[in-house]
Protein backbone atom coordinates (compact mmCIF):
# COMPACT_ATOMS: atom_id res chain seq x y z
CA UNK A 1 0.00 0.00 0.00
CA UNK A 2 1.32 3.22 -0.71
CA UNK A 3 0.41 6.91 0.23
CA UNK A 4 -1.55 9.29 -1.17
CA UNK A 5 -1.55 13.21 -0.32
CA UNK A 6 -4.03 15.44 -2.58
CA UNK A 7 -5.08 18.85 -3.04
CA UNK A 8 -8.71 19.06 -4.13
CA UNK A 9 -11.29 20.96 -4.91
CA UNK A 10 -14.00 20.07 -2.78
CA UNK A 11 -17.98 20.15 -3.98
CA UNK A 12 -20.86 19.24 -1.60
CA UNK A 13 -24.66 20.35 -2.18
CA UNK A 14 -24.63 23.42 -0.42
CA UNK A 15 -21.64 26.63 -0.69
CA UNK A 16 -23.02 27.33 2.62
CA UNK A 17 -22.42 23.81 4.53
CA UNK A 18 -19.88 23.80 7.14
CA UNK A 19 -16.08 22.37 6.04
CA UNK A 20 -16.96 19.04 8.42
CA UNK A 21 -20.38 18.86 7.03
CA UNK A 22 -19.31 18.85 3.75
CA UNK A 23 -16.25 16.25 4.39
CA UNK A 24 -18.86 14.03 5.53
CA UNK A 25 -21.37 14.39 2.72
CA UNK A 26 -18.64 13.58 0.43
CA UNK A 27 -17.23 10.48 2.02
CA UNK A 28 -20.82 9.67 2.10
CA UNK A 29 -21.34 9.76 -1.36
CA UNK A 30 -18.29 8.52 -2.45
CA UNK A 31 -18.99 5.53 0.07
CA UNK A 32 -22.46 4.40 -1.07
CA UNK A 33 -21.59 4.08 -5.09
CA UNK A 34 -20.49 0.53 -4.43
CA UNK A 35 -20.14 -0.59 -8.12
CA UNK A 36 -18.99 0.99 -11.47
CA UNK A 37 -21.90 -0.37 -12.98
CA UNK A 38 -23.88 2.16 -11.02
CA UNK A 39 -22.63 5.32 -12.91
CA UNK A 40 -23.92 4.80 -16.19
CA UNK A 41 -23.31 7.75 -19.28
CA UNK A 42 -26.34 9.56 -20.86
CA UNK A 43 -25.94 10.80 -24.37
CA UNK A 44 -27.91 14.18 -24.66
CA UNK A 45 -26.68 16.75 -27.59
CA UNK A 46 -23.48 15.69 -27.40
CA UNK A 47 -23.25 16.07 -23.99
CA UNK A 48 -21.69 13.41 -21.57
CA UNK A 49 -23.24 13.61 -18.24
CA UNK A 50 -23.38 11.12 -15.41
CA UNK A 51 -26.02 9.75 -12.64
CA UNK A 52 -23.47 10.26 -9.65
CA UNK A 53 -25.03 12.44 -7.72
CA UNK A 54 -28.48 11.23 -7.89
CA UNK A 55 -27.72 8.81 -4.53
CA UNK A 56 -27.04 12.27 -2.49
CA UNK A 57 -29.63 13.45 -0.43
CA UNK A 58 -30.80 16.53 -2.80
CA UNK A 59 -31.01 13.62 -5.81
CA UNK A 60 -32.88 11.26 -3.48
CA UNK A 61 -35.38 14.04 -2.50
CA UNK A 62 -35.72 15.10 -5.67
CA UNK A 63 -36.47 11.29 -7.02
CA UNK A 64 -38.83 10.85 -3.60
CA UNK A 65 -40.75 13.88 -4.72
CA UNK A 66 -40.92 13.16 -8.56
CA UNK A 67 -42.40 9.63 -7.50
CA UNK A 68 -45.25 11.38 -5.43
CA UNK A 69 -46.05 13.50 -7.98
CA UNK A 70 -46.35 10.37 -10.31
CA UNK A 71 -48.22 8.74 -8.07
CA UNK A 72 -50.79 11.62 -7.68
CA UNK A 73 -51.23 11.82 -11.47
CA UNK A 74 -49.63 15.60 -11.48
CA UNK A 75 -47.02 14.77 -13.84
CA UNK A 76 -46.20 12.17 -16.53
CA UNK A 77 -43.17 9.67 -15.85
CA UNK A 78 -41.93 10.83 -18.81
CA UNK A 79 -41.61 14.08 -17.90
CA UNK A 80 -40.14 13.36 -14.29
CA UNK A 81 -36.92 11.34 -16.39
CA UNK A 82 -36.72 14.50 -17.97
CA UNK A 83 -36.45 15.97 -14.98
CA UNK A 84 -33.29 13.90 -13.64
CA UNK A 85 -31.93 13.89 -16.73
CA UNK A 86 -31.50 17.63 -16.58
CA UNK A 87 -30.42 17.16 -13.14
CA UNK A 88 -27.77 14.80 -13.87
CA UNK A 89 -26.49 17.46 -16.44
CA UNK A 90 -26.23 20.38 -14.51
CA UNK A 91 -25.52 18.88 -11.16
CA UNK A 92 -22.06 18.67 -11.63
CA UNK A 93 -21.64 22.23 -13.36
CA UNK A 94 -23.37 24.09 -10.68
CA UNK A 95 -21.28 22.37 -8.23
CA UNK A 96 -17.91 23.11 -10.07
CA UNK A 97 -18.79 26.33 -10.21
CA UNK A 98 -20.39 27.24 -7.04
CA UNK A 99 -18.34 25.57 -4.82
CA UNK A 100 -14.80 26.79 -3.88
CA UNK A 101 -14.26 25.57 -0.53
CA UNK A 102 -10.69 23.44 -1.03
CA UNK A 103 -9.15 20.59 0.98
CA UNK A 104 -6.13 18.16 1.30
CA UNK A 105 -6.18 14.97 2.47
CA UNK A 106 -4.18 12.12 3.11
CA UNK A 107 -4.18 8.20 3.58
CA UNK A 108 -3.10 4.66 2.57
CA UNK A 109 -4.21 3.89 -1.34
CA UNK A 110 -5.60 0.10 -0.45
CA UNK A 111 -7.59 -0.36 -4.33
CA UNK A 112 -7.44 1.69 -7.82
CA UNK A 113 -9.27 1.02 -10.87
CA UNK A 114 -10.02 2.71 -14.26
CA UNK A 115 -12.61 0.58 -16.01
CA UNK A 116 -15.09 2.14 -18.70
CA UNK A 117 -13.62 5.85 -18.18
CA UNK A 118 -13.88 5.73 -14.64
CA UNK A 119 -11.31 6.00 -12.09
CA UNK A 120 -12.51 4.67 -8.51
CA UNK A 121 -9.84 4.58 -5.26
CA UNK A 122 -10.52 3.18 -2.02
CA UNK A 123 -8.43 4.68 0.51
CA UNK A 124 -8.19 3.54 4.07
CA UNK A 125 -7.11 5.82 7.08
CA UNK A 126 -7.68 9.58 5.77
CA UNK A 127 -7.55 12.59 6.95
CA UNK A 128 -8.80 15.61 5.45
CA UNK A 129 -7.87 19.06 6.00
CA UNK A 130 -9.65 22.40 4.95
CA UNK A 131 -7.34 24.53 3.25
CA UNK A 132 -9.19 27.92 3.99
CA UNK A 133 -9.83 27.20 8.18
CA UNK A 134 -7.07 24.05 8.84
CA UNK A 135 -9.63 21.93 10.38
CA UNK A 136 -9.15 18.24 10.31
CA UNK A 137 -11.36 14.96 10.06
CA UNK A 138 -10.73 11.46 9.37
CA UNK A 139 -12.12 8.53 8.19
CA UNK A 140 -11.39 4.46 8.09
CA UNK A 141 -12.40 4.27 4.72
CA UNK A 142 -12.92 6.53 1.51
CA UNK A 143 -14.56 5.89 -1.83
CA UNK A 144 -13.66 8.47 -4.76
CA UNK A 145 -15.58 7.74 -7.84
CA UNK A 146 -13.93 9.94 -10.67
CA UNK A 147 -15.50 10.75 -14.42
CA UNK A 148 -14.45 12.66 -17.37
CA UNK A 149 -16.03 15.61 -16.94
CA UNK A 150 -15.55 17.10 -20.42
CA UNK A 151 -15.80 15.76 -23.79
CA UNK A 152 -12.57 14.54 -25.45
CA UNK A 153 -11.47 16.47 -28.43
CA UNK A 154 -12.01 14.53 -31.40
CA UNK A 155 -8.82 13.54 -33.41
Amino acid sequence: MSAVTSNATFTSTSAAATALDAVGSTAALVDTLQNPSAIKTMANANQNFYELYRSTSIGQTLADTLDELISSRRIEPQLAMRVMQNFDQNIAAVLGEKVKSRLNFKGHLDTYRFCDEVWTFIIKDVTFKMVDTGQQERADRVKIVACQSKDKPEK
